[in-house]
């Protein structure tokens, strides 16, 4: 009984650290998509000002 403990508890560890690394990797995703977004939104501005400027 004790064997089969062991493994049901390795069990459980190994998958709490597998979803704890897929949140924190998901996570990070969304920063850098939103990073990009915003990175992405202030050279569509600039772009904007320099062609304002041009008329």
């Amino acid at each position: 009984m004790n064997y089969f403990k062991g493994i049901i508890l390795d069990t459980i560890e190994i998958t709490k650290v597998f979803i704890v690394e897929r949140r924190q990797r998901i996570e990070r995703r969304k920063r850098q998509s939103m990073m990009l977004s915003y990175y992405t939104r202030r050279l569509i501005e600039r772009r904007k000002n320099r062609l304002d400027l041009q008329v």
